[in-house]
């Protein structure tokens, strides 16, 4: 491997996953601060005893709305921190790991947030990439020296 390709991916996997660890921060604290527009259903019983549907909007923060206070917030944080530290430390287990409870995350609050943490999940994983890259090409120049 040329220097050049050398340089580029020992900086490029620590810089991928320091920032897909800020877009979790980030992301993380706009959630929890910016209003959402929600619409408001409510069912009333009338005298002749058919139901009434009568519906608003609103808007409420998630922060206002989320009854696990900013633990759906945290969590992802924490994963990403984990991943993050995997990475740095060229741990390629302890990134992946962090990676794929990520994708899990992501995965199961789809609905809701799941899809604000997928584009760190891919930044940790091309991190990863880059890693594995480094270390199976240093290791046949190793061989081959």
């Amino acid at each position: 491997m040329t220097n050049v390709t050398s340089r580029v991916l020992r900086f490029a996997g620590p810089l991928l996953a320091i920032a897909s660890l800020a877009w979790c921060l980030f992301i993380g604290r706009h959630l929890w601060i910016t209003p959402l527009h929600v619409h408001v259903t409510q069912f009333a019983g009338s005298v002749d005893g058919k139901f009434v549907e009568r519906g608003y909007d609103t808007t409420k923060r998630f922060s206002d709305t989320s009854m696990n206070g900013p633990l759906p917030l945290i969590i992802p944080v924490l994963l990403a921190a984990m991943a993050c530290t995997g990475s740095l430390l060229r741990l390629i287990g302890l990134a992946g790991g962090g990676t794929l409870l990520l994708f899990g995350f992501s995965i199961i609050s789809g609905f809701s947030i799941g899809g604000y943490y997928l584009p760190p999940v891919v930044g940790f994983a091309l991190a990863i990439a880059c890693e594995l890259r480094l270390q199976r090409k240093s290791g046949a120049a190793m061989a081959g020296a």
